[in-house]
């Protein structure tokens, strides 16, 4: 079965529950570094994700500017 890119909101959610985890007294070193390493490459990914939107919006605002002016 392929794996399916999860969504913008399925990563932040997963980014929200890995700093919950951090809030927690219990934290394992071995874990952490895991977490951590997951945690900045769903930042990198929601990141990019963002400026895909972001260049999506410039374009879409270029197209229509004289109505916007």
């Amino acid at each position: 079965m392929p794996n399916k890119k999860k969504s913008f909101a399925q990563q932040y959610a997963d980014l929200e529950k890995i700093t919950e985890w951090f809030e927690t007294e219990d934290v394992d070193l071995e874990e952490a570094l895991k977490k951590f390493e997951d945690g900045l490459g769903l930042v990198k990914d929601l990141k990019s994700h963002l400026n895909k939107i972001e260049n999506k919006v410039v374009d879409i605002k270029k197209q229509f500017k004289d109505v916007l002016d």
